[in-house]
């Protein structure tokens, strides 16, 4: 009888001990990595596992192919064929590759075990656990990687808040329009507005993507939270070298010694030397360098621009405007000040400003350089608008060292982590796209009051008591999403309100209100006369008038539209901030004019209305009634130091300030 209790114990411990065992080592998984061999060039990313199948689109309407050193998660085979899964332009594609021909692999495969006690470990040391596994991967395949938290001060959606107050703080560039911002200042009357040249605001949705870290943890673009700081062990001229390689700056340059005599040095000893003096990565230059000139070079590089022969500017450094020409002429005024009269002098003396944003404003990784999460105050030091920045630039830094050998190297990365949760997903996905505006509406024969922009929702228009019917008309701005209220519609009463339902490819709603009232004769009051005609009002403070506009000009256009309407303007020039305008008609009203950035009200956008927003913000002199709404240039009910800046960039013709 012990005997028999003694086995039957004895194989409940070894049962136990197994299911451990067993529950242990399935808590591992499994994670296989590719990585394009060397030499090999342009391998297709098909639909299936066959030569003859379709190649996938990249979301611009581009084949996809792969070069070494791409890197990607090997998810399956098939034949002569990996399934794969690839981050490409941002975008996450599965898809297959070939394995190679008779001669050559065209991959390199390494697999590796992910334990589940590293992945807590990431989650012990202050990492959320959607964070986790993905680190686990990157510090299983590369060992001497460090991987720091780096702890925001504000929830995920504050930040994004933030990020999305003011339309031209992110911008972003290509023909794909799901990735653009409809919101105000980025998109009217069915049209984005141009920022800088072919540059757009970056939708929230497209935002919250390139703002999450997890979407980054991965071999190619994890460098964005590298530290940015001048490291001797790990930033050779070898490398430089490298980076450079297949770009204008393969070769040599110059420079003038202390005898004005033209000295030949090549562009990598240039960088290297920048690097040196001022603290910062040969790395991080280069690949801005190649970020703002691309590979070919600009005329900001080449110093033969017409007005400005023999100047460089290789960091795009205060190149700013509307238009290309703009954006040439005030970056090479500014190396004509700092007389950078060779690339040398441009690349070691324009290396100074881009070492201050890692010392001074603290923002040591490419990540903050362009979303500014350093210090005390957030949003308002940031380098780039460019949203995609640190995603394209960290790739050249992956593609450098891997190339040179140095790709396990103990770098250190510096992660953001936020306070309270993190979203469940961000993502470029059309599927969960969020806009849900439209880009026209309209009524037959009912004018909408006020005129027709995205982000107004309702709606008031009058018509004849004779009409019975009309018909809606309604476009969204996204494909992807569908209008409901559209159509014929019956006008039963004298009063009739019609919603039109957007609903994005989120399932997020937005409704568009109009409410159509019949009358014996259509009078308008003085603020549908104004909204017909497209003025802005913000309790009678009245703006969005044409640039330069004189008092004149504009009583023409409403005598012109609407002949019994009297208008009086209280000075006969240019529009400028504090005149009065009095319409009278179908009853009578006063507005006060507002020019944004106009605040002493002299028409003009100069250095004495830059020094009244500064004074308003030191409470030395406060602004008030039109004048403060016009100091208020970026229309959030506060003037702060952002109002400063947009002032600062209108008067240097850097930014026009948008009305």
């Amino acid at each position: 009888m012990i005997i028999l209790f003694c086995q039957a114990f004895f194989k409940f411990i070894l049962l136990l001990l197994l299911f451990c065992f067993v529950t242990s080592v399935s808590a591992d998984t499994t994670y296989k990595q590719g990585v394009i061999a060397k030499g090999v060039t342009d391998v297709y990313v098909r639909k299936c596992a066959s030569s003859h199948c379709d190649r996938i689109l990249s979301d611009t309407g581009s084949k996809i192919s792969i070069s070494y050193p791409r890197a990607f998660e090997i998810i399956g085979e098939e034949g002569n064929f990996y399934k794969i899964r690839l981050q490409y332009s941002g975008f996450w594609y599965e898809g297959f590759i070939t394995k190679g021909n008779s001669s050559i692999s065209f991959v390199d495969v390494k697999e590796y075990k992910i334990s589940d006690s590293l992945i807590t470990e990431y989650i012990n040391k202050g990492f959320p656990e959607s964070y986790a596994r993905n680190l686990a991967v990157l510090k299983s395949v590369h060992p001497t990687w460090e991987f720091m938290p780096y702890n925001v001060n504000a929830t995920f959606d504050e930040v994004v808040a933030g990020e999305t107050r003011y339309v031209n703080l992110n911008l972003i560039n290509g023909s794909n329009e799901t990735l653009r911002s409809t919101e105000d200042g980025a998109y009217s009357d069915g049209k984005w507005i141009t920022f800088e040249g072919g540059w757009y605001a970056a939708s929230k949705q497209t935002i919250k993507f390139y703002l999450d870290p997890r979407n980054f943890l991965n071999d190619e673009r994890v460098f964005m939270f590298e530290e940015l700081a001048y490291k001797e062990s790990i930033h050779t001229e070898e490398l430089v070298q490298t980076m450079l390689r297949g770009t204008f700056m393969e070769g040599n340059t110059f420079y003038y010694n202390d005898s004005n005599e033209k000295v030949e040095v090549s562009y990598a000893r240039t960088f290297m030397d920048s690097a040196k003096k001022n603290g910062v990565s040969p790395v991080h230059l280069v690949a801005r360098a190649i970020q703002e000139q691309g590979t070919r070079g600009s005329v900001l590089s080449s110093g033969d621009n017409a007005e400005y022969p023999g100047y460089y500017n290789f960091f795009n450094i205060n190149a700013s405007g509307k238009t290309q020409a703009d954006i040439i002429r005030s970056g090479l005024a500014y190396a004509k000040k700092k007389n950078w009269n060779s690339p040398y002098a441009a690349i070691v003396d324009g290396g100074n400003l881009l070492s201050r944003y890692v010392t001074e404003y603290k923002q040591s990784t490419l990540y903050l350089q362009k979303f500014d999460l350093a210090g005390e105050t957030y949003y308002s030091t940031q380098y780039m608008q460019n949203v995609r920045a640190p995603y394209s630039e960290s790739f050249n830094y992956y593609e450098g060292y891997y190339d040179n050998g140095l790709i396990d190297t103990g770098f250190i990365f510096s992660i953001p982590v936020f306070k309270g949760d993190m979203p469940t997903l961000t993502t470029l996905d059309v599927n969960y796209n969020e806009d849900n505006t439209l880009a026209s509406l309209s009524v037959t024969g009912c004018n909408l009051m006020p005129s027709f922009t995205s982000s107004a929702t309702n709606y008031t228009c009058y018509i004849s008591k004779d009409v019975n019917k009309v018909t809606v008309n309604a476009t969204a701005t996204n494909v992807n999403a569908k209008v409901e209220g559209i159509g014929e519609k019956t006008l039963d009463n004298d009063e009739t309100k019609l919603d039109v339902v957007v609903t994005s490819a989120s399932g997020d709603k937005k409704t568009y209100t109009i409410l159509i009232q019949k009358r014996e004769e259509i009078l308008y009051s003085p603020d549908e006369v104004l909204s017909n005609l497209q003025i802005n009002i913000k309790n009678n403070y009245i703006s969005r008038f044409d640039e330069n506009i004189d008092a004149s000009s504009f009583i023409s256009q409403i005598n012109l539209n609407y002949p019994t309407m009297i208008a009086e303007i209280s000075e006969n020039k240019i529009l400028s901030t504090g005149m009065t305008l009095k319409l009278k008609g179908n009853g009578e009203k006063t507005y006060t004019i507002v020019i944004y950035g106009d605040n002493n009200g002299d028409g003009n956008i100069d250095i004495v209305d830059l020094l009244k927003v500064q004074k308003d913000i030191l409470g030395v002199n406060k602004l008030t009634d039109g004048y403060r709404e016009a100091a208020d240039v970026n229309k959030d009910g506060v003037v702060d130091k952002l109002d400063y800046l947009a002032v600062l960039r209108d008067y240097y013709g850097y930014k026009k300030i948008v009305q």
